[in-house]
């Protein structure tokens, strides 16, 4: 329905409700798409990763005090995936961004680190 109410957003075609994302995503399904699991490729430069581990899983993080309010296993998970794609560090930089955003919307201050 999309009326911004927690109670009916993962609303199924019959009417029922889910909290799995991925029965919520193919019971809406459109076409006969099945999912193609990619290969998992060795991060060619892993040392870039080092940075999501800084941002989304040490204690000493800047995010830390959050974590217990905004979950940082999935910014954690794409921020990884992308530093092995890209020469840049600018993905992870989002993802810090929009995890402190998250956060701030839930009350609990939090500033994009400094790196």
């Amino acid at each position: 329905t999309n009326d911004n109410e927690a109670g009916n957003e993962w609303m199924l075609p019959n009417q029922s409700l889910t909290d799995n994302v991925q029965e919520f995503s193919q019971s809406w399904q459109v076409n006969t798409c099945s999912l193609v699991q990619r290969p998992v490729k060795p991060c060619p430069v892993p040392a870039k990763q080092k940075v999501c581990k800084v941002f989304f899983e040490e204690s000493h993080s800047l995010l830390r005090n959050c974590f217990k309010v905004v979950d940082p296993e999935p910014f954690y998970s794409m921020c990884t995936s992308d530093a092995c794609r890209s020469q840049e560090l600018k993905a992870a930089c989002s993802l810090a961004a929009a995890f402190v955003h998250l956060c701030n919307r839930n009350f609990v201050p939090v500033e994009i680190p400094p790196q």
